[in-house]
């Protein structure tokens, strides 16, 4: 299964960092944190107005060692990334709190885009531990206090696989704001894949470049000689260009896509072009 390769390969890859094993003290981000390139608030201006100093973004729950800190920046390493957070993002830990962060007995996971509580955010795919359930909410457990989250904007454990859940996950985030990094409350292309795959327990790479060389999965070319026509593939796919990610959601004569497009678009849901199928350079079945 596809799914089971996506999560075999995440595990084996290269760009994996084993927390475990890395010296430094331990943390838990308590809040919706902007990782960025070096210890300032200030803008490396991008292209097409995107600011380059921004990495990604770490989600509440998420475990990191705390390499270094300086000023008001934390220097920290999480599953995929490394770089510097806002020192107020974090909380220090003992490892006993950080190994229930990284294997919580029972959890809770967000399965919609961006949920907003007690003034913090909580991204598609946060996972934290679930205390309890009371009327329409649920608690679960952040390293600094407990916080309640809408038990609908919430699946307790991982969501089970389905064709049909992938889609209606991803479909949640149409029309929301391109967010280079994920910042800004947007999402990127492969921030977006990343946050649905979350939510069935398959954490994925950051970026598309990792995503799309993971170890063991089967990926079908579509450029080349043996290359294989969008209209030949089974949806839900992933569709892989030079430094660009698409869901295929649907497949046949008329190939639609999802994906972010870029800097000041939206999330869309549109047919396949002629110009984007030029680009694309493989796929994985789901």
């Amino acid at each position: 299964m596809a799914l089971e390769e996506l999560k075999s390969g995440a595990g084996k890859s290269a760009d994996l960092y084993d927390l475990l094993k890395i010296p430094g003290e331990r943390g838990v981000v308590c809040s919706l944190a902007e990782v960025r390139k070096g210890p300032t608030l200030g803008r490396q201006e991008g292209t097409f107005g995107e600011n380059l100093n921004i990495l990604c973004t770490f989600s509440p729950g998420e475990p990191v060692v705390i390499l270094k800190e300086e000023g008001d920046f934390f220097l920290v390493c999480g599953a995929f990334y490394r770089g510097w957070i806002l020192k107020t993002r974090i909380n220090r830990v003992t490892a006993a709190q950080f190994e229930n962060f990284r294997k919580p007995f029972l959890w809770a996971v967000v399965t919609e885009p961006l949920v907003t509580a007690e003034n913090r955010q909580f991204d598609m795919g946060t996972v934290l531990p679930f205390l309890f359930e009371e009327g329409n909410f649920s608690l679960l457990h952040l390293p600094d206090q407990g916080v309640r989250l809408p038990t609908a904007s919430l699946h307790i454990g991982f969501v089970p696989y389905e064709r049909s859940a992938l889609l209606s996950l991803a479909r949640k985030y149409i029309g929301v704001p391109y967010g280079w990094g994920n910042a800004g409350g947007g999402v990127d292309c492969s921030g977006l894949i990343q946050r649905v795959f979350r939510c069935f327990g398959v954490f994925l790479p950051r970026n598309v470049a990792a995503q799309r060389r993971l170890p063991g999965v089967n990926y079908l070319p579509l450029s080349g000689e043996n290359a294989r026509k969008p209209e030949e593939l089974s949806a839900p796919a992933l569709l892989f260009a030079k430094g660009h990610v698409l869901l295929l959601t649907e497949g046949g004569e008329h190939p639609t896509v999802l994906h972010a497009p870029h800097t000041g678009s939206f999330v869309l849901e549109e047919p396949l072009t002629e110009e984007r199928r030029a680009t694309l350079l493989s796929a994985v079945e789901l």
